[in-house]
């Protein structure tokens, strides 16, 4: 990368100290009342570089002491704010700028021995998986841009993850900026050369002219700079909009020079056909006024000079513009003002004269911008305008406008009225995510992009968001927690999109929405713990989801910290204002016992704690006063603390702690941009941070297995050093250049086989192999259960690739998923033709790829015939052993599970995910109208869980609906808005964890209503409850199921995401006929039904005595010998005879099954054995 200059760094230095200088000069003119303290002078230290963070801290709570909280009040970005700069601070307690540390990781860059060791790889998260059936948390997006000629090719700007494009539409993407240290917020792309791209950062702008291999630093210009122009007719000309106001370069952006001054520039537009003519708006207010109004700006002649409209625009703070080549001339504006007001929303305005003048628009609703969903004022419900703020004008219609601020809405009549567009708009059947951000139309297509805190989307042909952010490993990490259990498993909160789990290879976002610190219990890691302000949450089922264990406790910090005993995994420590010790905390919540263990006093909040590994009653305490604690009985019932403050070297805040495996008296500690090491408990200490850069020390981890090996993240990457070394070196190699958050290790069962795993803030989780281990190089291969699929059918996948993969990106041509993170994927085909397949793998051996043209082929459906539409064995596979072949593809980007059948034949029954959309479907549409219909399965679930969906198809519309479920141990057929389910007075529940067999028939000649439904258990038919029982309007609903519109599902019901399947299912049947209880019998046996067969004629067979103590007789009425077969109730064969009678004297008390043959002829019955 070429060098940044020292005067540029110097310039850029300059010009935050005089943006410091201003904006407190700033707030002096606000002549802010200490007394009553009115005005949050806390925001804008927020954004004053080198900031004392305790003077904001104490800005911050006395504001607070007089105000009320409410949604959206700024609070929680202050404390996210708190939170990622208290790790970063001087000697003095000031926030070190990032200009200085992109300073001195230039200045670490440019010696001559420069050299990095580690073997980073990307862990993820990639693909996420839904929640609740929805794929909306990948990750921050802030801006779009597009190729100038490749439709398919497109660039998206992260924040901290930077820079990436795509060249497949959003298949899969390549970050260009990783080997810089800037956050990306937006882009523009040269249209003669698409190589030369220019991109706006929190630092100013940078350009390269070869795709991104190399990146310079623009000159002239510094600060967050949010928004580009490059002039369409000279593309020498950019146009750039920043902290300081609008910048203007004639060489391409190599160099500017400033042409308007303004607070905070963050949109620049210009007019569809006269480059000449540029709109801008600001976010913040001039920086010259005393009072906070947004600026409009317009300039006639290419950006040279530029106008401010002062006249036409109401109260308002931040402002976005946009355009339309539909109507050249139209210019629409949004204005919205500080959210700390009584209202965020001043209205959306137009120009029809080339933005010369302005009228407002907006009539109804009166607010949107801020959360709510009516649109209605709130003062506890005001939005953010100051981050989520948009507009976009369709370019074919004038009059269609999409804006807003946290949610979307739409206007069809040029902004005077507007209806939401944000629920149910995404195409998984739920809302975008929450935040938007930029929102942009494909000049080639006219395609909508959205973007926003979860990611990208783009509106499909059936007006709906497609999610298109897999791929993108943008996951902004607070805290790293890696389980000692399972080397895939690791979890961390994020910024805005939830904890991100990783469970045996598959990702997953199961909860929250800002996030921050997981811990997993170190010898369990189905238990974990979340820890975030006051409130402690714990998991019992692996971080799926959360309960809180605590209540009334003092604030903590926004990450927080804690630490489980290590000798005790039910007693865990806690900081926040104080030490608090729970002795039971893998009990029930309203078990929980908090006792305060410590006794500081005042409100300082605990930065971190951390116990002894060599002696667990040892526990270190760091605050962010600067102070340090060591408890040496923290296991007793009142542990005593001694201060040991005095004795620490250096200056600042201790931010990260350390002790050694094995010997008590070894402590490290980060302070500043120093580690110490002290050989006595902390009673005195040694610098030991030769080698290391002069930026803040973030984070430390021990590693066990070496000679005093630690690893500690910053800013610009990891370093470590161990005993035998006498200098740190720089442990980054591959590792992107971003803040490293968190720092775990995982122990293996040896050196060999463990590694370090860091999460960042930005990119998502890292590994690499341990200093000095030497591993195998990774090499890309897979196989299929099949290369010749049919149509609508599916392939499973296998990773045969060697190196010990960690992570796999597949491609598939012309498959559902085309992508997939998954190890052993399982992908559908839907149309015919050859395809190409492709895997990459990471691994700490390395990347490699393979890819595979015309691997899979896929042919036309022979047909099929017969009324047994599908069968799904679930023999190891999802495939459909009827002669129609309509197997199963996966919804969720899950790997099917197999367990155990009722025989116990190993792996020959599905074990459902037991998650919201997660899911099995076939494009079969079910049997539809009054059609004669039967489903069978095998079932084995417990009281876990409500309404559990076996098998559905239709639509939720009254008698259109085909929903079989498990419900309250019963079964239960959901008809669309009404239900039927059998008589349990006589007949076990379903949900006693115990393999049962269930049958639902309809036949129209029984009748056309909901209840004229059959409901067989363990092949025995059960009366369905009245309405005026459990049942629900069966009496009254006429059965028309739907079956053109929705597919097949198996384990989910498509209108209802929380009605999926808990447990196991395995022979699931349906039939085009309503079998009679003799078919019922044979499929429960596991017989496999003629069409020709009718079964016996009334009375042709007496079987008796039922119930039975010992001989069972059967008679026919011609006296004929015949095939007699008993099975358990699971189906398993007991006895065969050929004859009249079967003798059960021998076996338990309970219920059996005997099946009858004679020639073509067959017959089941239900035994009792007394």
């Amino acid at each position: 990368m070429k060098s940044i200059s020292k005067k540029f760094v110097v310039f850029v230095l300059f010009m935050l100290a005089l943006s410091a200088l201003a904006i407190y000069l700033h707030m002096l003119n606000k002549k802010v009342n200490k007394e009553e303290h009115d005005y949050p002078v806390w925001i804008e230290m927020m954004e004053t570089p080198g900031v004392n963070l305790e003077e904001a801290r104490q800005a911050f709570d006395a504001y607070w002491e007089h105000h009320e909280h409410y949604r959206g009040d700024k609070s929680k970005k202050f404390e996210r704010w708190y939170a990622r700069n208290s790790k970063r601070l001087d000697a003095y307690g000031n926030v070190v700028p990032q200009a200085e540390i992109v300073a001195e990781y230039q200045k670490a860059r440019e010696l001559s021995n420069f050299a990095q060791q580690g073997q980073w790889i990307n862990y993820g998260p990639i693909d996420v998986g839904p929640r609740n059936g929805i794929k909306k948390d990948g990750g921050r997006v802030k801006d779009v841009e597009f190729h100038p000629t490749d439709p398919n090719m497109y660039y998206v700007s992260c924040f901290k993850g930077g820079l990436f494009t795509t060249d497949n539409a959003g298949l899969n993407w390549t970050p260009l900026t990783d080997q810089i240290p800037d956050e990306v917020l937006i882009s523009k792309v040269r249209p003669s050369n698409p190589s030369n791209i220019i991109i706006g950062t929190d630092l100013g702008v940078k350009y390269t002219t070869n795709g991104g291999t190399v990146w310079n630093a623009s000159t002239g210009i510094s600060g967050e700079t949010n928004a580009l122009i490059i002039k369409p007719d000279n593309e020498n000309i950019v146009i750039a909009g920043n902290d300081f106001g609008i910048y203007r370069s004639v060489d391409g952006g190599v160099s500017f020079v400033q042409v308007q001054s303004a607070k905070s520039v963050e949109e620049l537009r210009m007019h569809p056909t006269n480059p000449q003519i540029m709109y801008a708006g600001t976010n913040g207010g001039s920086q010259n006024s005393s009072t906070e109004f947004s600026q409009f700006f317009r300039s006639i002649d290419g950006g040279l000079n530029w106008v401010e409209n002062t006249t036409d625009f109401g109260d308002g703070t931040f402002m976005k513009i946009a355009v339309t080549p539909a109507q050249p001339n139209y210019v629409y504006v949004i204005n919205s003002r500080d959210h700390l007001g009584t209202d965020s929303f001043d209205g959306v305005y137009r120009s029809t004269d080339s933005g010369a003048s302005f009228t407002k628009r907006s009539v109804s609703p009166d607010n949107i911008v801020n959360y709510n969903d009516n649109g209605n004022i709130d003062t506890g419900s005001r939005g953010q305008p100051n981050y989520n703020l948009f507009i976009v004008a369709d370019p074919n219609n004038a009059d269609i406008l999409y804006g807003g601020g946290v949610k979307s809405w739409k206007s069809v009549d040029g902004g005077a009225n507007w209806t939401q567009f944000y629920r149910d708009v995404s195409s998984d059947g739920g809302d975008i995510h929450i935040d938007q951000l930029t929102w942009a139309y494909s000049p080639h297509d006219d395609t909508l992009f959205a973007v926003n805190d979860g990611g990208i989307y783009y509106l499909n042909s059936n007006d709906k968001f497609q999610q298109i952010t897999d791929g993108l490993p943008i996951a902004e990490v607070w805290e790293c927690t890696q389980s000692q259990q399972n080397s895939t498993n690791v979890a961390g909160g994020t910024f805005h999109c939830g904890i991100k789990l990783n469970r045996s290879g598959v990702w997953t976002s199961p909860w929250g929405g800002d996030e921050s610190t997981v811990l997993f219990d170190y010898s369990d890691d189905t238990y974990a713990y979340h820890f975030k302000y006051d409130r402690i949450h714990r998991s019992s089922n692996g971080g799926m989801t959360f309960q809180r264990i605590n209540n009334n406790a003092d604030r903590g910090e926004y990450t927080g910290t804690g630490v489980l005993d290590k000798s005790d995994v039910n007693t865990l420590f806690v900081g926040l204002f104080e030490v608090e010790r729970i002795n039971n905390a893998r009990t029930a919540n309203s078990s929980t016992v908090w006792d305060k263990i410590s006794s500081f006093g005042g409100s300082t909040r605990i930065q971190k704690i951390e116990q002894s590994d060599a002696d667990h009653n040892i526990l270190y305490v760091s605050r962010g006063s600067g102070s340090f604690y060591r408890s040496d009985n923290v296991r007793d019932a009142s542990p005593v603390f001694t201060n040991l403050t005095g004795n620490l070297i250096g200056s600042g805040k201790i931010t990260d702690i350390a002790t050694h495996p094995t010997n008590a008296n070894i402590v490290y500690v980060l302070r500043g941009n120093k580690v110490y090491r002290s050989p006595d408990k902390g009673g005195s200490w040694t610098d030991i941070s030769t080698g290391l850069p002069n930026i803040p020390l973030l984070e430390m981890v021990y590693d066990k297995t070496s000679d005093e090996g630690i690893y500690i993240g910053t800013d610009m990457g990891v370093y470590y050093k161990d005993a035998t070394m006498g200098s740190w070196i720089d442990y980054s190699n591959g590792l992107a250049v971003v803040r490293v958050s968190g720092m775990d290790i995982y122990y293996g069962a040896n050196r060999n086989e463990s590694f370090i795993t860091v999460s960042t803030d930005g990119r998502g989780f890292w590994r690499s192999a341990l200093n000095d281990v030497t591993v195998p190089t990774t090499a890309a291969n897979f196989s299929a259960d099949t290369q010749t699929v049919i149509v609508n059918n599916s392939v499973s996948f296998t990773d045969a690739s060697t190196g010990d993969p960690m992570a796999w990106e597949w491609v598939f041509e012309g498959g559902t998923p085309e992508t997939s993170t998954s190890q052993t994927p399982v992908i559908q085909y839907a149309t015919t033709g050859t395809y190409k397949v492709t895997l990459k793998v990471s691994g700490l051996g390395g990347i490699d790829t393979r890819e595979e043209v015309g691997y899979i082929t896929v042919i036309n459906n022979p047909g099929g015939s017969g009324p047994l539409q599908a069968h799904y064995n679930f023999d190891q596979s999802i495939s459909d052993s009827s002669s129609y072949s309509r197997g199963l593809s996966v919804i969720g980007g899950f790997s099917p599970s197999y367990v155990d059948d009722r025989d116990g034949n190993s792996e020959n029954a599905y074990l459902a995910p037991g998650s919201s959309g997660f899911y099995l479907t076939n494009p079969y549409k079910g049997i539809g109208g009054t059609g004669e219909r039967t489903v069978t399965a095998w079932i084995k679930t417990t009281t876990a869980g409500t309404r559990k969906t076996i098998v559905s198809w239709g639509a939720n519309s009254s008698g259109q609906m085909w929903n079989v479920m498990v419900e309250n141990g019963n079964i239960r057929v959901e008809g669309g808005g009404s239900n039927v389910q059998n008589d349990d007075s006589t007949v076990a529940r379903l949900d006693g964890d115990t393999w049962r067999h269930i049958a639902v028939t309809y036949n129209p000649t029984d009748g056309d209503k909901l209840s004229d439904v059959k409901l067989y258990i363990d092949g025995v038919y059960y009366a369905n409850q009245p309405d005026i029982v459990d049942s629900f309007q069966s009496e009254t609903t006429v059965i028309n199921t739907e079956n053109t519109v929705n597919d097949l599902q198996i384990g989910n019901a498509g209108y209802n995401d929380n009605y999926y399947w808990l447990g196991e299912l395995d022979d699931v049947r349906i039939y085009s006929k309503a079998l009679t209880i003799g078919e019922i019998n044979t499929v429960l046996v596991g017989g496999t039904l003629s069409i020709e067969n009718n079964g016996f004629e009334n009375n042709e067979i007496k079987v008796y005595p039922n119930p039975v103590k010992d001989f069972l007789k059967i008679k026919s009425s011609n006296m004929e010998k015949l095939n007699l077969k008993l099975f358990d109730i699971k189906g398993k064969q007991l006895n065969k005879v050929y004859g009249n009678k079967i003798d059960m004297s021998s076996f338990v008390s309970g219920f059996y099954i005997l099946t009858v043959s004679s020639g073509v002829k067959q017959a089941s019955y239900k035994i009792l054995k007394n």
